[in-house]
């Protein structure tokens, strides 16, 4: 209830600026939520959230991804799309479910790349191929620069939060040409260390 009171008591007047957008008036309330008129640079009017332009989810009306995306003549591209999924994930926009892995972790999308396609186009550079997708180096940092990799689903599941246990299984299983999901099934089967062991040398040494 305190916060409900000193969110309603925290001014907003016309001509108040969040981003490239410019308050044109209050509005009423929609379920508990304080609306505002405000116009975007580029002459677009909205009604939204006042919450919304105060915590930075919403900087425009889209102008300036567009005008953006032009710019480089890269938005129909997959490095394009993965920088667009990668913000999205990191808004609240995102399902309840995303914001749990992400934006509740404190995983964040660095404000030069937020702003800048170019500037995350620069430091990440081209996807080598399909597949490959961004994957964080350090999962408990967010994504920013020196972070930030191209890389396959295999290098992404050893970069999960798993045990080191799990970490070194894959690695050995991976060189001996075993799938990992084999290795699974034969844990959950109550397989015991020395029985997986003596399956991962036989795919090594197949005639001994």
């Amino acid at each position: 209830m305190l916060l409900c009171i000193t969110m309603r008591a925290i001014p907003v007047k016309r001509g108040d600026r969040f981003n490239q957008w410019t308050v044109m008036s209050e509005l009423a309330s929609v379920k508990r939520h304080r609306m505002v008129r405000v116009r975007c640079q580029c002459g677009m009017v909205r009604d939204i959230h006042l919450q919304t332009l105060r915590s930075g989810v919403s900087r425009s009306c889209g102008c300036v991804r567009r005008r953006s995306a032009t710019k480089h003549g890269m938005h129909a591209t997959p490095e394009y799309d993965r920088w667009a999924s990668m913000i999205y994930r990191c808004s609240r926009k995102a399902p309840r479910k995303t914001q749990r892995n992400y934006i509740r972790r404190g995983i964040k999308v660095c404000d030069e790349w937020k702003r800048s396609f170019e500037s995350f186009y620069r430091d990440v550079g081209t996807r080598p191929s399909t597949l490959h997708s961004l994957d964080r180096i350090d999962n408990d940092k967010g994504y920013e620069p020196g972070n930030v990799r191209w890389a396959t689903r295999s290098q992404q599941r050893l970069n999960k939060r798993c045990s080191i246990w799990q970490r070194t299984l894959l690695l050995v299983c991976e060189s001996a040409g075993i799938k990992a999901d084999e290795i699974r099934r034969l844990v959950d089967d109550g397989h015991s260390d020395i029985e997986l062991a003596r399956h991962i040398a036989k795919a090594w040494y197949p005639n001994v």
